[in-house]
């Protein structure tokens, strides 16, 4: 594709250049008939009329021409590009194929290494693979949270598959140290089971502090942000009643934790513990 592109672009790329410069000379140089004719004034006049139109529509048919070679030099420009490109990547290619062969490609290879190999930065090779994998390139799954590159769907179901499910780094009603900390996690959980708001500024008003002074409390007893904490025990209390009921409805464990809206506790509950709430059912059954 590169040596057919070069070779046509050349060839209607003169051609265009061609056209053009003959139909510029032809028009400023004027068309000169009819003066060394040694005919009548009208039949002078006529074929002087004949011969332009001749010449202008032969002026014409060859800005045509070049136009259309110009047309044609683009687009034998752009599979010159295109040739280009997919030699490069041919070349990154197989230096990602020899590289595969010397590790087991099964558990995926790492980003980063291969970043290394082709002297690039992290960003720009994964801009790279992407482009590769869109056009058709390269037959590869990408899973950039862990840093690695499939070559076969099947490896990468299987990872994502044997993938450690992270759990919250404590629960927070364990996790509670002091007096303070126990107040707020009680507090909570009295509001999470009676309906009312639990809200950092409602929270503060039943333990009869302004909202700023519950939060610099909070913090300064705790090291934790007040409504991170709040989320963490709507979370934990989520998870206990998915697992020990397992005929409860997702949404009604969304109402009983506080969230009135369930897509809003399912992005929250993934978030807390990287899966949905029934898929987290599911591998504890």
């Amino acid at each position: 594709m590169l040596a057919t592109g070069i070779t046509f672009a050349v060839i209607f790329g003169i051609t265009a250049i061609a056209c053009f410069g003959t139909a510029g000379a032809f028009t400023s140089g004027g068309m000169m008939v009819g003066d060394d004719l040694a005919l009548g004034a009208a039949a002078a006049e006529t074929a002087d009329t004949f011969l332009s139109a001749i010449g202008d529509l032969a002026l014409g048919a060859i800005a045509v021409t070049g136009w259309c070679s110009a047309a044609v030099t683009a687009v034998f420009g752009w599979l010159t590009a295109a040739g280009a490109s997919r030699m490069k990547a041919a070349k990154t290619l197989e230096l990602y194929a020899d590289t595969a062969e010397g590790f087991d490609w099964h558990q995926g290879l790492s980003l980063s290494m291969l970043a290394d190999l082709t002297h690039k930065k992290k960003t720009k090779a994964l801009k790279m693979l992407r482009k590769f994998i869109h056009k058709g390139w390269l037959s590869a799954w990408l899973d950039e949270k862990n840093d690695k590159l499939y070559l076969t769907a099947e490896d990468y179901r299987a990872a994502q598959e044997n993938q450690p499910q992270p759990e919250p780094e404590k629960a927070p009603t364990e996790a509670a140290e002091n007096p303070f900390e126990r107040m707020v996690v009680d507090t909570v959980r009295q509001g999470l089971a009676s309906g009312d708001d639990i809200s950092v500024s409602a929270i503060a008003s039943r333990l009869n502090l302004g909202e700023q002074t519950f939060r610099r409390r909070f913090v300064a007893e705790t090291g934790k942000q007040p409504k991170t904490f709040v989320m963490a025990i709507q979370m934990e209390m989520a998870a206990h009643m998915l697992t020990s009921d397992a005929s409860l409805p997702v949404a009604e464990v969304a109402r009983a934790c506080g969230f009135d809206d369930a897509s809003a506790f399912s992005h929250a509950f993934k978030k807390a513990y990287s899966c949905s709430p029934t898929q987290f059912r599911q591998k504890r059954a």
